[in-house]
């Protein structure tokens, strides 16, 4: 088949519903995988598994702006998912990564597919624009090493793998001239990366490597890495500072798994228990319970400013729940 036909191809059976054209009253009908706010929290990216949708949302009306499938991502007759989303800087674009290693470049506006690429051949776990919106990063955790690397974003052409043991990384961040890249580890490490050699800045970290999958641990960053939050014991999260490697706060936190969130600014921070969710302001110690939408407590997010959080149903009630983390006042997206 030439490039040609594959392209016509891709474009007939990825044809997003926009909000124009009488858009579907349910957004999706199976378990809601991720979701995401962009950020200014305007929008959120949602994306379920087995009917394959897709979909990106008007978070203070719950208007659905666009859905598309996703079957297409499939190299064979697999089930792979969706792992990871990310906004461009302008946020015209989204990037997406999938457990079958591939990774994705969306139009923000209409829902297309712009680009697949080949990019690693173990799950995805993270993927992240450049500041100056030329490349996207994106880190995989196959079975034999880690690894990270860059994709040209006009095309998702691969223009460099870096060096170095990265361990399984969830977490990026740029500084202000792109040319240093941090990654925050399924571990709790931060490391640091040269992105004009390709070499990884001073020496490997420790502790060593652990785990390869991110159900498997619980952890999570600030945008800037500079805090984590890890599970610490069977009824704590410890929150550290990733620079000096102290612990700073240590929080209660009983669940079988346990997810959390940080605002951008790291004051904020979701946290999930049994039964529902515990919403903390650590600058003033104010704390706000929230029921759950769904029993799995994984799939959630908390807007950059600390202000909404976002929670993805299950299938026979996969709506996404949208909570004022000030006022505790909520609605629902599609369902």
């Amino acid at each position: 088949m030439n490039t040609l036909v594959l392209t016509f191809l891709l474009l007939l059976f990825t044809r997003p519903v926009r909000a124009q054209d009488s858009p579907p009253r349910v957004g999706h009908t199976h378990d809601i995988l991720e979701v995401k706010f962009n950020p200014d929290a305007t929008q959120l990216i949602s994306y379920s598994w087995r009917d394959g949708w897709l979909c990106l949302w008007e978070v203070k009306s719950g208007r659905l702006l666009w859905r598309s499938k996703t079957e297409f991502i499939q190299k064979a007759d697999e089930h792979y998912t969706l792992t990871s989303f990310a906004f461009s800087p302008d946020q015209k674009l989204i990037a997406s990564g999938s457990g079958n290693g591939t990774v994705q470049l969306w139009d923000a506006k209409t829902g297309r597919l712009l680009w697949r690429a080949d990019a690693h051949e173990g799950s995805v776990t993270v993927v992240e624009f450049s500041p100056d919106r030329k490349t996207i990063v994106s880190a995989a955790s196959p079975e034999e090493e880690d690894e990270i690397k860059i994709l040209r974003l006009e095309d998702g052409q691969i223009i460099k793998k870096l060096e170095g043991e990265s361990c399984t990384v969830i977490a990026m961040k740029f500084d202000e001239n792109g040319k240093i890249l941090r990654t925050g580890t399924l571990g709790g490490s931060v490391m640091e990366w040269n992105l004009e050699t390709g070499k990884q800045n001073g020496a490997a970290p420790a502790p060593p490597c652990r785990m390869g999958r991110t159900y498997e641990w619980e952890t999570s960053f600030t945008p800037d890495l500079k805090i984590s939050a890890m599970r610490a014991g069977a009824n704590e999260l410890t929150l550290t500072d990733t620079q000096t490697n102290t612990a700073r706060q240590k929080l209660k936190a009983e669940a079988y798994r346990v997810y959390s969130k940080f605002s951008a600014d790291g004051r904020k921070l979701i946290v999930s228990g049994y039964g529902g969710f515990t919403f903390y302001d650590l600058a003033t110690g104010e704390t706000r319970k929230i029921d759950e939408s769904s029993r799995t407590g994984s799939t959630i997010d908390l807007s950059q400013d600390g202000s909404l959080f976002a929670e993805g149903g299950s299938w026979g009630d996969a709506a996404i729940k949208i909570t004022e983390t000030g006022t505790g006042k909520s609605w629902l997206l599609g369902g």
